[in-house]
């Protein structure tokens, strides 16, 4: 035999599980009056249980040979409720009722509304939005989950930010990371401005291997010669470029650049060498 509490927190349990459940609504045979086909009393009934899924309830088919609201309340049960529907056709002119009981027989709500020269497909989006109408005020949303009771052990740590992936901290980069792009981009612009100036040594020299028989005048001059100027000068220009941001990222890892003058790099290149000002 359980403890009383245990019963206690059973039936807790139990209750919280019925508020949160969303009503159910047993959905009667459509009735059709008129001249209409057979068939349309189930499109009637697809569009009854479409307007309860529009109201957040949900649809329960009566049980087989249940035609009438006595059968149907056993189906429903004490939360439950029962939905009829006639629809009268003349015509084109429909009359739809609804009618909504509660599992006692008690009328929740009651519809009657035309649908003049309508079509089928008119009539049932009709009785579809009476549905949601009617059920809307009875559908019962799942409440909010309780706050939790026990605590348990400490949340494991979270995984690294973005800024600490990237090595950045609350003062501002990790000179770490400084430090290696720094090396980086001066090795990439030192190498840069390397080639620069070994295309402009080669610009407008003689094209050796095409420096024969008629591609030579009478001063002895070679027709063919290398035009790397504008190629060494934009590559001597990108180096500069990347050498003076390398050197930047070093000045600013030691915590030079508030130090350093005013904290300029200026890089000039020529056929003697490199040479940089700081």
């Amino acid at each position: 035999m359980l403890p009383p509490l245990v019963h206690g927190v059973v039936a807790i349990g139990v209750a919280a599980l019925q508020l949160a459940a969303p009503s159910q609504v047993v959905v009667l045979p459509t009735t059709v009056e008129g001249d209409a086909p057979t068939t349309v009393a189930k499109k009637f009934d697809a569009a009854s249980k479409a307007g309860i899924s529009d109201a957040g309830a949900e649809s329960v088919s009566t049980p087989d040979g249940c035609a009438n609201e006595t059968c149907a309340a056993e189906a429903a049960g004490p939360r439950g409720y029962i939905l009829s529907t006639t629809v009268a056709v003349k015509g084109s002119d429909y009359t739809i009722t609804t009618r909504l009981t509660d599992g006692a027989g008690t009328v929740v709500d009651e519809q009657s509304e035309p649908c003049e020269i309508c079509t089928y497909e008119e009539a049932g989006e009709a009785l579809q939005e009476m549905v949601a109408k009617s059920v809307g005020p009875i559908a019962e949303a799942a409440p909010p989950p309780p706050p939790p009771t026990d605590t348990g052990p400490p949340p494991p740590p979270s995984p690294p930010t973005a800024a600490e992936s990237t090595g950045e901290t609350d003062g501002g980069p990790n000179p770490k990371v400084l430090g290696g792009v720094g090396i980086a981009a001066t090795a990439v612009g030192a190498s840069a401005i390397v080639g620069g100036i070994v295309l402009f040594v080669l610009n407008e020299r003689p094209v050796k291997n095409n420096c024969e028989g008629p591609h030579i005048d009478a001063d002895g001059d070679c027709e063919f010669r290398y035009n790397t100027l504008g190629g060494g000068a934009g590559l001597a220009i990108g180096g500069a470029v990347a050498l003076g941001v390398g050197v930047g990222l070093l000045l600013l890892r030691r915590g030079g650049s508030a130090s350093a003058g005013s904290g300029k790099v200026d890089v000039s290149a020529s056929r003697g060498g490199l040479r940089l000002r700081f």
